[in-house]
């Protein structure tokens, strides 16, 4: 009997003690698998900190460029499907290296009244490519110190019509005139009397022209010879329309920030300072046209 009972008391405390074993080891198990996966997802959370914090460093070199269509300044060249153009050179190959900043390029055309209320807005960094500075755009904007082309105001008018010069305002008043809503007007066409027709869209240079073409309106307005030149020889042209100068002084033209940019204006301000940058320039445009021909 007392064998017997030593027997069971025995083979109880076995099964307690291997009872006591499997919890313990199951514990240990369990709390194996959530430390792992605690240090997973610290790893995890670590990794997306990380990435964020990548990502906002690159932004911080990254800057968003907007611009409308304007042989032979910047366009999609019809070839490669790729921009093109004179102040995309300069910019990507001339300036960007010397800011250390990535432009990142608008993947259309922005009509400049859409880049205006951008502007106004002020939500983001960003610049604008290609445009004249006047007192309502600087009061929404930060313009370049330094202009990079100055050009010659220009009407454009069929080859038929008989003025050949322009020397007067008056000269003008009978013609109605295209050209851009909400885009830089010079002194010269200020003139209250002048019968302007205007569009919204991106390449409004060329589709003025083929308006003019058609006999929709009289004559074209561009604060830049330069787009005439290359857009009649682009839409063979050449035969049909006559450039006339305005007479007053040239244009100029800069690359203009958003405030929200400023900073990106400063590294630009002074990545140029030193730089001849009308004769980069010129460089640049002789690629796609005859500057002889301004």
């Amino acid at each position: 009997m007392k064998r017997f009972f030593s027997l069971t008391i025995a083979v109880a405390l076995i099964l307690v003690l291997s009872g006591c074993k499997s919890v313990e080891s199951s514990g240990v198990d369990k709390g194996t698998q959530t430390v792992g996966s605690t240090a997973n997802g610290q790893n995890n959370e670590k990794g997306e900190t990380q990435k964020d914090t990548a990502k906002n460093e690159t932004n911080e070199n990254e800057l968003q460029v907007s611009w409308f269509e304007n042989p032979p300044h910047i366009f999609i060249d019809k070839e490669t499907g790729e921009l093109a153009g004179a102040v995309y050179d300069l910019l990507e190959q001339k300036i960007a290296p010397k800011m250390n900043v990535k432009f990142v390029w608008d993947k259309e055309g922005t009509p400049i009244p859409r880049q205006t209320a951008n502007f106004e807005a002020n939500t983001k960094p960003f610049a604008s490519a290609l445009l004249t500075k006047n007192p309502e755009r600087e009061s929404v904007s930060i313009c370049s110190e330094k202009t990079f082309f100055n050009s010659q105001t220009a009407i454009a008018v069929k080859k038929d019509n008989q003025l050949s010069e322009i020397r007067k305002i008056d000269d003008i008043l009978n013609l109605k005139i295209g050209y851009a809503e909400k885009s830089f007007i010079s002194e010269f066409m200020k003139d209250p009397r002048v019968q302007f027709d205007l569009v919204s869209t991106s390449n409004y240079h060329e589709t003025n022209l083929m308006r003019l073409v058609s006999g929709r309106i009289d004559a074209v307005y561009a604060p830049d010879k330069a787009a005439f030149v290359e857009l009649m020889n682009q839409l063979d042209l050449e035969d049909d329309i006559k450039i006339l100068d305005l007479p007053e002084s040239k244009a100029g033209f800069y690359v203009v920030f958003s405030k929200a940019a400023g900073s990106f204006a400063e590294k630009y301000n002074e990545a140029v300072k030193d730089m001849d940058l009308e004769k980069e320039y010129l460089d640049m445009l002789a690629k796609y046209i005859d500057i002889s021909k301004l």
